[in-house]
């Protein structure tokens, strides 16, 4: 509907209802007004979010990757595992397949940008739509660090991986339970060596056990 459309470009569908604006606005839309306008009301929730984000940039975690994989791209995959983290918390009766299939799907995607591509309203479409989100907002915020062709490289790697570590074939969640065991782990370190987390440079490693 043309009422539901974003305020400020007047093509996306508006999500956020933006105070300054007055109005729904899209997710870009309200990136670009947070970093163009240096941030908003202090008790915006995706001015709060984006700061949360922000500074999370600011923790890494080491990471133990072969020399076949890139180590930017080894970044880009750790910024979706967390995307797909937060989908986990959401929702516990993912399987892997559903974070393969979500995968795969943003790959043919970004792929066949000129084909139709039908929304899908499940645990797939979810983990599509997560993936999608945190493409975007990269590509936004470090254009010059994350090309296309890393952007699609990191999803095949990342695909890879989840038939390797997971169990995408008998319906189980090998993979999600070992994501979730490498995040609480991270995150227990951090509660143990903050000042040295926080000191630290790049964005953040919830690593792939690249080694294994």
């Amino acid at each position: 509907m043309a009422g539901d459309r974003c305020v400020i470009c007047g093509k996306k569908r508006g999500k956020r209802f933006c105070r300054e604006q007055k109005g729904l606005i899209c997710s870009m839309c309200c990136a670009k007004m947070i970093y163009e306008q240096g941030g908003c009301p202090e008790d915006c929730v995706y001015w709060k979010s984006s700061r949360s984000y922000t500074e999370q940039k600011n923790i890494r975690v080491t990471a133990t990757v072969p020399d076949s994989v890139q180590k930017t791209e080894s970044e880009l995959i750790a910024i979706m595992e967390m995307a797909i983290y937060d989908v986990l918390k959401k929702d516990v009766y993912y399987e892997d397949n559903d974070i393969l299939r979500g995968t795969e799907r943003k790959i043919e995607a970004l792929k066949h940008p000129e084909r139709g591509h039908d929304v899908l309203l499940n645990r797939i479409g979810v983990v599509e739509s997560g993936l999608d989100e945190v493409i975007k907002r990269v590509k936004f915020e470090a254009v010059d660090r994350f090309s296309d062709s890393l952007i699609m490289d990191a999803l095949r790697t990342y695909a890879i991986f989840i038939k390797k570590a997971g169990d995408v074939k008998s319906g189980g969640h090998k993979y999600i339970d070992e994501l979730k065991e490498r995040v609480s782990k991270f995150e227990e370190g951090l509660k143990k060596d903050r000042s040295k987390q926080k000191d630290a440079s790049g964005y953040p490693l919830i690593t792939l056990p690249f080694s294994q």
